[in-house]
């Protein structure tokens, strides 16, 4: 909104628009007092909610469980093949081949729904696998450290040796977990690299 004086009469005219594609969630719209320059501020309230990322993510696999393997290949330990030796076409022998193993492919091992955590990690490297057992296992040490220190009542005196070795199995467990976020987080990084190298 644009101000100006003629004489002693301030007139008002409209001079900055919004366009918007979502209108419908404008609550409210005014003029700020404040100017500008010459200009007045044009104030909009939206109403809208700020979606939080999903935890997990839905992915589809083949299960490839131990029994639906035995079943495919009881399948093919049990399938007569006679019928493709009698062809003269070898184009058509495989064709017939393949249709079959994809279909009964298909019913052995049937896809399923899974949910993935963010921070699953699709390859892993060694360092990272080393870095998260390490992490797994200096957590365990301070649970039982700290399992110690509930047990004895001792009001977490930070004196006794139970309660500084609790706070020595921390501050290990703790610089291990760091160095584990920081390994994860590159090795996310270097395969999302590579797979767009490889595109």
């Amino acid at each position: 909104t644009r101000i100006a004086r003629r004489g002693n009469k301030p007139t008002y005219s409209t001079i900055d628009v919004i366009v918007t594609n979502c209108h419908s969630d404008f609550e409210s719209s005014s003029v700020l007092p404040e100017k500008i320059g010459d200009h007045f501020s044009i104030k909009c309230v939206l109403q809208f909610k700020v979606e939080l990322p999903p935890k997990f993510e839905k992915i589809s696999i083949r299960d490839y469980s131990s029994n639906n393997i035995k079943a495919f290949q009881t399948y093919l330990a049990n399938t007569n093949l006679n019928s493709l030796f009698e062809c003269n076409r070898v184009d058509t022998a495989v064709s017939i081949l393949e249709t079959h193993l994809n279909r009964y492919h298909d019913h052995s091992l049937p896809s399923k729904t899974i949910k993935k955590h963010v921070s699953f990690i699709h390859k892993p490297s060694h360092e990272s696998l080393a870095a998260i057992r390490a992490k797994k296992k200096l957590h365990r040490k301070f649970k039982a450290k700290l399992q110690k220190v509930i047990k004895s009542n001792c009001g977490s005196c930070n004196v006794c040796n139970k309660c500084i070795n609790a706070h020595l199995a921390w501050d290990e467990y703790r610089k291990q977990r760091n160095f584990t976020n920081k390994v994860t987080k590159n090795n996310k990084r270097e395969n999302l690299v590579n797979d767009l190298k490889s595109k």
